[in-house]
């Protein structure tokens, strides 16, 4: 029964927690509670700061984090550093941001652990091999929390508590003590600057990512988690487990590392912050970090200011790329057809000029090739009749010209003077008949009685008159019939035979061409399936080690893999020159330059670093960011000046550029600008406390300070967060400028 009502207790306890700052206890008053008070309300004040903020912050491990059981170390050990520094933690609303910034450190430490865990087994040169150029685009929740906690801190903690934690807009004001406009205004900037942000890391820019339903985290993990603080608080944490040394590690960075040391001046408690503050003197619990260089925190009543010094301001551009040899030597397919590979050598084999690397399918190009062979046969054929029809065609018209036409020539005109020899022969014919009949009517005419054969000669010569008569004319109209017949034959057949010839010739000659065409093309068919044939025998074309093509939107390279005319399947980079291959976004590309120094860490060798030169920046954005109305990115190829022999093409690097390096260069943080009148001014906190509002000419900036170069003298404290103090009058003019792009002037 006392467990029962004890349960019972603890839900309504934490029922009360969760109602938010309205109804409930803020996290500053658990936080206040779990410090100062001891037993069950300390560990159910620590309880609700885990039920409320552990979703968010498992989330953020597993982003980070792709073993599950790496995720569940980071998380608890986030808690551990709760649990270790909430007695020197001032909260006046949530401790979302910071939790969400423990968190990156925590999953960060562990990532870079299990990498090095990978290296000293010889298997982070492997995985590197096989890794995609874009592996980032495969860990975007990763990235994700990464540029979230890159983001200033005004727009991190509305990014944090809104889209990571799920609250609202007025839930968020509430906790940040600010109007719901101003956070909305918060949340949608640092909505863009993240959109920005993965644009130039070649990622996809929506924001959904995270977004989704946040389940409560389960109740063992919780009781372990408030178990393990309990322990982590009161005993030594060397032998309590990996979340335990995963949580001493980053509370070890606390006291050396910057960010820590930033988060103590920027987590203030104002209007644009989170309301988290390491406040010195509280306790025996309280860190002592070394002091920076530039920036030294001193509190005041009219907010947190830094004593500006002068000292060092550089500007350097952070991206991320992948490694390309300079010189590459690209094999791609050139059989015709889909092919598939029936051998090729493994990645990361060293081989030599000439020798075998790859054999593709033959088989399917063989049996092509013979039957290619036998059209080639037909063809030649084909070809040979064709011919032999054409030189029939060109004898024929010879024929006739020079034999046939002659004799039908001579023909014709033989005809015509044989008509007209019978014509002469029918004429004397004809006069010798009359002239016989003449003597004949002379030897009647002195008769006196005509007997009966004067009348039958009489007859006679009258028949032989009449017929001589008639074939006078029949022999003149076959003379006229011959003459046409020989005109005909000059004028007419002779053109038309000759040209019904030639008509055949030049038809003939037609097909003999297209049979030769026919059997051109079948000998250029086998002669192309022969080539290919060969060509399925690949060869290294130099010395190297082999690097298999890699595809996202196809099958990687290997053995049963078909591949198409033209795809690559591998090359064999030259390792004696290695360079990075960076994607700049277009708003900060015009700041690089050739020549410009550079500092590479490689992922698979997490504790090496490289020096390399800027070798040229592309005139074009890259082809994927080409297309289409969002940000260009433009790809930069840095070349490592001295590397490793183990340094692989694929494998992904960060890369710094150093576009700029001043000294003696007084700077302010770039959230203590604020620009009125069109002009830039921050508030410097004199001597007595009071605020001067001074207008300053800045230079060049990054993304956490800005040059000031008139306006400010060293040894002058200027608050970080004016922007609360400003008049009424000063706020209707006033716009809070937000970070130029890496080495812009303001």
């Amino acid at each position: 029964m006392a467990g029962d009502l004890k349960g019972l207790y603890r839900g309504q306890v934490r029922t009360l927690f969760d109602a938010g700052t309205v109804t409930g206890l803020t996290d500053g008053q658990l936080l206040e509670r779990f410090a100062t008070r001891r037993g069950e309300a300390s560990e159910l004040a620590f309880t609700a700061l885990v039920e409320r903020h552990g979703p968010m912050v498992l989330r953020a491990c597993r982003g980070v984090l792709r073993d599950d059981h790496e995720a569940m170390d980071a998380f608890q050990a986030t808690f551990l550093v709760l649990a270790r520094k909430g007695g020197s933690l001032w909260v006046r609303d949530s401790l979302g941001p910071w939790l969400h910034r423990v968190a990156c450190r925590a999953a960060g430490r562990a990532k870079r652990a299990a990498a090095r865990r990978l290296a000293s087994e010889k298997k982070a040169v492997e995985m590197a091999v096989h890794n995609n150029v874009d592996a980032d685009r495969d860990d975007l929740a990763a990235v994700i929390h990464e540029e979230v906690d890159r983001l200033p801190e005004r727009y991190r903690s509305a990014v944090v508590l809104c889209d990571l934690e799920g609250r609202t807009c007025e839930d968020a004001a509430r906790h940040l003590g600010c109007p719901v406009g101003t956070v909305g205004s918060r949340l949608s900037r640092g909505r863009e600057r993240l959109r920005d942000r993965l644009t130039r890391r070649g990622l996809a820019t929506g924001m959904l990512a995270w977004q989704g339903p946040r389940e409560p985290l389960p109740a063992e993990l919780v009781g372990a988690t408030v178990a393990a603080a309990t322990r982590f608080v009161s005993i030594q944490a060397a032998s309590q487990g990996p979340a335990a040394t995963l949580a001493l590690g980053v509370i070890k960075s606390m006291a050396i590392s910057s960010w820590w040391k930033a988060a103590s001046i920027l987590l203030v408690v104002t209007a644009s912050t989170s309301g988290v503050v390491s406040i010195a003197g509280r306790g025996a619990g309280v860190e002592k970090g070394a002091p920076d260089d530039t920036l030294q925190a001193a509190s005041a009543d009219v907010g947190l200011a830094v004593e500006v010094k002068p000292g060092k301001f550089s500007v350097v551009i952070k991206e991320r790329g992948s490694l390309e040899a300079s010189r590459n030597n690209d094999v791609s397919s050139k059989v015709e057809q889909n092919t598939a590979i029936r051998m090729i050598l493994p990645e990361g084999t060293r081989v030599k000029k000439g020798q075998l690397v790859c054999e593709l399918d033959s088989a399917g190009l063989k049996r092509i090739l013979t039957s290619e062979r036998t059209a080639v046969e037909k063809a030649e054929n084909a070809y040979g009749s064709a011919k032999l029809a054409r030189e029939v065609a060109e004898i024929a018209l010879k024929e006739y010209v020079d034999g046939i036409y002659p004799q039908d020539h001579a023909s014709a005109l033989g005809e015509v003077r044989l008509a007209q020899s019978a014509v002469k022969r029918a004429e004397e014919r004809l006069k010798r008949t009359r002239s016989a009949r003449e003597r004949l009517n002379t030897i009647l005419a002195g008769r006196e009685a005509v007997t009966p054969s004067d009348v039958a000669a009489e007859l006679d010569v009258a028949d032989r008159l009449d017929a001589a008569e008639q074939a006078v004319p029949r022999e003149q109209m076959a003379v006229e019939v011959g003459q046409n017949k020989l005109v005909v034959l000059e004028k007419f057949t002779k053109d038309k035979t000759a040209k019904q010839l030639s008509s055949e010739i030049a038809k003939a000659g037609a097909d003999e061409s297209s049979k030769k065409t026919a059997l051109e093309s079948a000998k250029g068919i086998v002669a192309s399936l022969e080539r290919q044939v060969a060509d399925c025998e690949i060869h290294a074309p130099s010395d190297g080690i082999l690097v298999l093509a890699d595809y996202q939107n196809r099958p990687s390279i290997k053995e049963g893999v078909v591949v198409t005319y033209g795809q690559k399947l591998f090359s064999i980079p030259d390792l004696t020159s290695i360079r990075v291959a960076a994607r700049i976004h277009e708003s900060i590309v015009d700041q690089l330059k050739p020549g410009q120094t550079a500092r590479i860490r490689v992922d698979a060798f997490p504790n090496e670093s490289f020096s390399g030169l800027v070798e040229a920046v592309a005139p074009r954005p890259d082809a994927r960011s080409s297309f289409g109305s969002g940000a260009k990115s433009y790809t930069s190829n840095v070349t490592i000046t001295k590397g490793l022999p183990d340094l692989r093409p694929g494998m992904t690097a960060e890369v710094e550029i150093l576009v700029a390096a001043l000294d003696d260069v007084l700077s302010v943080p770039v959230q203590a600008v604020v620009q009125y009148d069109d002009k830039d001014h921050v508030a410097v906190k004199t001597p007595d406390g009071k605020l001067d509002w001074r207008e300053v000419k800045l230079g060049i900036a990054n993304s956490q300070a800005v040059e000031v170069k008139e306006g400010l003298k060293a040894g002058e404290a200027v608050v970080i967060e004016p922007v609360p103090l400003l008049s009424e009058e000063q706020k209707r003019k006033a716009s809070t400028p937000t970070a130029p792009a890496a080495g812009r002037k303001r």
